[in-house]
This record gives structure tokens, C-alpha cells and sequence, in this order.
């Protein structure tokens, strides 16, 4: 009685045990439906091929985890002409490869939409439904869009699936920016469908793509058809181009008319300086008219006095004579 307290909506699931740990309830269940639908055919069949596993974690009850162990089936489509042979039963209490229950979910979502991806994993924590906040955040982009009001301004252009192979068509709202429909193909037929199911069209927004141009005229002949921003650009630049083009060899006699019109620019003179007016006081170094120091002349008289030396050596070596006697020059043994 406990357990069917605990899990008053699980259809077609016969609860076998309850047990409690320190931080879990425990359930083990097992499916009860005698048949199952194919999802490939949608045959039913009741040839059971093999039993599976499943581990579900569900609302909390009180401050403790709620884990389901759940004991599903297999089964054998007998259906001649459908190529799946063996498929899985579905359970309500749950979606295939899920691992949390709906109930779970919705309220994973909930939290997500209220406290975003960090504050809600530490609120629901605290909850008793741990989880992470990439999984919040996945559960908020899952989430089923707000019904809005019947589009009248749509823009409709192509989209590559595989580009150079596979594209379709998507269509946008333009007053609230968001997509609306992602067609198959680029040919016009799922755009004519779509526009024959959406009278309230007023404005088409579109490219110059022929197929687009005949199926708004065909399934919205009440729309007003306009071109988009940027084709109107495209057709500005190849209109001005192509003017240009034709044109060409009248510019350019026009420009050379108005060179050999024009007279040349006369260079422009640069004037002098000035000539400062008062001279600036300079410091001993830059005064080129100083009389030099007398350590200065010391320094000067040695050097010329070592270039005749020099210059004595060189005569009397010319001469074959004895340097050394000549000139009183003493040299260590070392």
C-alpha cells in the first residue's frame, strides 16, 4: 500500500519491492502490458524476446532520493514486411534512454526557467533532485516554445543540409526575429504547402531564387513580395557597374578633359628661417673660440712631439744610421 501511495501514476508497472536507505527509497517495479507496439510498423506484437534493466530516478519523496529499478521487455515484431525485428517497449512513466522520469523532468525544467543553470543545481539540492546545471540548462532549450500569434511578416531563404548536396528552406517571423519552420528542399513545394496553411501572411521577404518568387505568387497571392536588404544592395552595385561599363569611354574623355583644363600647381616656396635675434647662452664646451686648457696643451705638445720622433726614426733608418746614438733613446732588456 505504501508503494501505491508513493506511485499513483504508473500505468502498466506492478511494483515488486520498497525498501529505504539513508538517503534513497528504493522501488523495484517490473512492466505488465501483455503487448507492445512496434515503432517501426506499428504492429502489435506480444512475442516477448528478452528482459533489460532500467534505473529511473523520479521526484524525491520527503528529503530522500526516489530510484526506480525497472524491469522492461523486448519484443519480436512478427509483422512479414517490417525490416526491425526486435525493439523495446515504451513506458509512460518514462521516455526511451531516459534516466529521470517526467515528472523529473518538468520539475528540472522548472527550476532551470526560475534560477538558471548554477543557482538551480544548488537549489535543487537542496531540493532533493540533484543535478548538474548543463543538465538544467539542456532541460530549458527541450522545453516546448510558448504558442505565439499566426506570423504576417515571414522571410524565406535557402539552407544547406550538406552544402553542394542537400539544402531546405527555412522560414523566419520578422517581427519577434525567431525561426519558425525548417522546410526539406529548395524547390517551392513544402514553401507552397506551408503558405497555403498560413493565409495571414502579409509581407513574403525573399531572394531571387525563381522557385521561392512562383510559390508565393501561387499560395500567397494576398502577400506583398519584397527583397531583403541585401539583394537590394546586389542590385544597386550591378545596376551602377553596369552603367559604369557602358559608359566608360565617355568618363574617361570627360576625365581627360578636365586634366588638360586644369592648370598645373605651381610649387610652393618654403621660407627661410629666421635668424634668431638674440643669441642663447652656450656652455665653455661648445665655444669654439675658447683658448684651450693647460692640460689640453700638455696633451697636444706630447702627441706632436711622439709624430716627430716618429718621423726622425724613419729619415735616420733611411739613411742606414744607428737610431739609438743618434737620437739618445734608451730601450729595457725586457
Amino acid at each position: 500500500m505504501l508503494a501505491k501511495d508513493l506511485l499513483p501514476d504508473l500505468p502498466g508497472l506492478h511494483v515488486l519491492d520498497l525498501s529505504t536507505e539513508s538517503d534513497a527509497v528504493v522501488i523495484r517495479v517490473e512492466t505488465t502490458f501483455p503487448m507492445a507496439l512496434c515503432p517501426q510498423c506499428g504492429e502489435p506484437s506480444s512475442s516477448i524476446h528478452s528482459r533489460y534493466p532500467r534505473t529511473l530516478t523520479g521526484l524525491p519523496c520527503g528529503s530522500r532520493q526516489m530510484i526506480l529499478h525497472v524491469t522492461a521487455r523486448r519484443f519480436t515484431c512478427r509483422a512479414p514486411d517490417c525490416p526491425r525485428t526486435i525493439f523495446a517497449e515504451s513506458i509512460d512513466v518514462a521516455p526511451s534512454h531516459a534516466r529521470t522520469t517526467c515528472d523529473l523532468t518538468a520539475a528540472h525544467a522548472a527550476i532551470g526557467f526560475a534560477a538558471g543553470g548554477e543557482p538551480g543545481s544548488r537549489l535543487a539540492e537542496s531540493l532533493g533532485m540533484p543535478t548538474s546545471p548543463d543538465t538544467l540548462l539542456r532541460r530549458v532549450r527541450a522545453a516546448a516554445d510558448e504558442p505565439g500569434p499566426p506570423p504576417r511578416y515571414v522571410g524565406i531563404d535557402d539552407w544547406a543540409c550538406k552544402k553542394g548536396q542537400r539544402y531546405g528552406t527555412i522560414v523566419i517571423d520578422l517581427e519577434r526575429q525567431r525561426v519558425i519552420d525548417l522546410l526539406p528542399g529548395r524547390d517551392g513545394e513544402a514553401l507552397t504547402e506551408w503558405l497555403r496553411k498560413n493565409p495571414q501572411v502579409e509581407v513574403i521577404t525573399r531572394d531571387r531564387w525563381p522557385a521561392y518568387a512562383k510559390a508565393a505568387s501561387e499560395a500567397a497571392p494576398q502577400a506583398t513580395q519584397v527583397a531583403d536588404r541585401w539583394h537590394l544592395l546586389k542590385n544597386l552595385r550591378e545596376a551602377v557597374e553596369n552603367v559604369f561599363a557602358r559608359l566608360s569611354p565617355e568618363i574617361r574623355a570627360a576625365a581627360s578633359s578636365v586634366e588638360e583644363s586644369t592648370p598645373a600647381p605651381k610649387p610652393e616656396t618654403v621660407p627661410a628661417p629666421a635668424e634668431p635675434t638674440c643669441a642663447l647662452p652656450t656652455s665653455p664646451s661648445d665655444d669654439s673660440t675658447a683658448p684651450p686648457s693647460a692640460q689640453a696643451s700638455g696633451r697636444e705638445a706630447k702627441r706632436q712631439a711622439r709624430r716627430d720622433r716618429r718621423g726622425r726614426v724613419r729619415e735616420l733608418r733611411d739613411e742606414g744610421q744607428t737610431v739609438r746614438r743618434r737620437l739618445g733613446l734608451r730601450f729595457s732588456d725586457n
